[in-house]
């Protein structure tokens, strides 16, 4: 992890290059900072890149996400942005191979009291998995592994 390319990548971010989904994602992340990026504190920056990295790394089901902890706050979450949800997990899960449905029944059968059978778990995992699918993108835009010009 080189500090000053995360630094550089985070302040050079374009948001209108990003998807409606990747903005919204970066606001919760760094909801404690003013909107102008570029303007930050580079321990903001940094602040800003552990906690998108934490989820890329560790996920969402263990409250590192803070808008999304309490199940009826994640439904929400899911009924309002469904679409762009379901397209992000489809887009992964046919890059992998899979299906977004399939991919949600299998972490849902690694986990303690969890079914696929309940739309309520679904929702639940579908929600944070593509919180944590772009919670890695970015993550990856930040330390350079993928290039700011290839991002849109």
């Amino acid at each position: 992890m080189n500090k000053e390319t995360i630094i550089n990548n985070l302040k050079a971010l374009q948001p209108e290059k990003l998807s409606y989904f990747e903005r919204l994602v970066l606001e919760d992340q760094g909801q404690y900072y003013q909107p102008d990026i570029a303007s930050l504190a580079d321990a903001d920056c940094m602040d800003i890149y552990h906690r998108i990295n934490d989820v890329a790394e560790h996920g969402c089901s263990g409250g590192s996400c803070s808008s999304l902890i309490y199940n009826d706050e994640i439904v929400i979450f899911h009924d309002k942005h469904e679409d762009d949800i379901w397209d992000i997990l489809e887009q992964y899960a046919e890059d992998t191979g899979t299906t977004a449905i399939k991919m949600i029944d299998d972490i849902c059968l690694k986990q303690t009291r969890c079914s696929a059978s309940r739309i309520l778990d679904i929702k639940l995992w579908a929600a944070w998995v593509a919180v944590e699918i772009v919670c890695q993108r970015l993550s990856d835009m930040l330390t350079g592994e993928i290039e700011l010009s290839e991002v849109a």
